[in-house]
């Protein structure tokens, strides 16, 4: 059984993020238009994912995440140079999967919003696997924390 379900989630609310990552844009990040490239919001994403989920998963554990689906809604452009924070949050576990949602913003405003499932996965065996109970239990504790509004820096 799922815990949890991400249907209004307030994505482009900075108040509804409980985790930060600060990015300085790159110069290489623009394309000819002069904005930065779509491509370059799924590595800000892949940057701040995988520094959220270091909260609950151990670098070296035989036990760890990979990116199963990805979804990228693009909402203002941007252009070099400056600085971005990319919001994370949890918004849902499964038995061997993770949901999660991410904003990025420039100021204020929010320029792209992305949901993501993840699955937990066996580094020796390259298989899926039932996260560890501490990891779920911390999982479960922080997506807890994000519906009651409870809110923590980095």
């Amino acid at each position: 059984m799922n815990t949890g379900e991400s249907g209004d989630i307030g994505l482009t609310d900075r108040a509804s993020y409980n985790h930060w990552t600060e990015l300085t844009m790159r110069f290489s990040d623009q394309d000819p238009m002069g904005h930065v490239n779509n491509a370059a919001y799924a590595v800000y994403f892949e940057v701040s994912r995988v520094e959220f989920f270091a909260h609950f998963v151990e670098a070296g554990a035989p036990v760890d995440t990979v990116l199963a689906r990805i979804t990228i809604n693009f909402l203002r452009e941007t252009s070099f140079p400056g600085t971005l924070d990319i919001g994370a949050r949890l918004t849902g576990i499964g038995n061997k999967s993770v949901r999660s949602a991410y904003g990025i913003f420039r100021d204020e405003l929010c320029l792209a919003t992305a949901e993501c499932v993840s699955v937990f996965f066996d580094t020796r065996t390259r298989r899926s696997t039932l996260p560890p109970a501490s990891v779920r239990t911390a999982m479960q504790n922080e997506l807890a924390r994000s519906r009651t509004g409870a809110r923590a820096g980095g």
